[in-house]
Parts: structure tokens; sequence; C-alpha cells
């Protein structure tokens, strides 16, 4: 059984189609990685851009959360309210009883008057 399958000229053809195939899946997988890479580095890109977006989002939040009121400002504020309120009700009360005064003194010399009438006649 010292057969042989191939020649030793089969066997170097062999051998170079061999390496022209590793040569050109070398040449395939270095194409890749550099897509793979072009891929990586947009996607970086992509990412550093939406990263910055969220970080003016959250700046713009940190300045409109610096406008708003705090609790004990809001306190505070509901404490000046109730007061003013509570004077407004006192002075529109004091202004009723003036109107009412008013009203009372008209009717008494409207009384005398129409008394004053009755007499006279």
């Amino acid at each position: 059984m010292n057969e042989e399958y191939f020649s030793k000229d089969d066997g170097k053809a062999l051998e170079r189609l061999v390496c022209l195939k590793i040569a050109s899946l070398a040449e395939k997988g270095k194409i890749i990685n550099e897509l793979n890479q072009l891929a990586i580095d947009k996607a970086v890109v992509t990412l550093n851009e939406r990263m910055e977006m969220m970080n003016e989002f959250r700046a713009q939040m940190k300045d409109q959360q610096a406008t708003y009121i705090t609790r004990p400002e809001l306190s505070a504020y509901e404490v000046r309210i109730k007061s003013l309120e509570l004077d407004r009700a006192k002075l529109e009360g004091k202004a009723s009883q003036t109107s009412f005064l008013i009203a009372m003194a008209s009717s008494i010399i409207g009384m005398i008057l129409g008394i004053v009438a009755l007499f006279a006649k």
C-alpha cells in the first residue's frame, strides 16, 4: 500500500491553492476587521453625540429646577397669603359696616322727614 494519491506536482499545486485560499481569507478578515472598526467608530461618535444631548438636557433640567419654589418658601408664601386674605376680609367687613351705617342714617333721615311732613300739614 505504498501508493501515492498525488504526485509532487499535484501536492505543490494543492499547496499553492491552499496558500491562496488562506491569503484570500486573511484579506477578507482584514476587510471585515476594517469594516467592524468603522462601525465601532461611528457608534462611538453617535454615542458621544447622544451623551452630549443628554448632558444638555440635564443642564436644562437643573436650570429649570433652580427656578422652582422650595417647600419652605411655599409655606412662607401661604402664611402671607392667608394674612392678606384675612386683612381683605376685615376691610370688606368694615366697608359693609360703613354701607350699613349710611343706609341706616338715610332711612332715619327719611323717616324724620316723613314725620315732619305729616305734622306740617
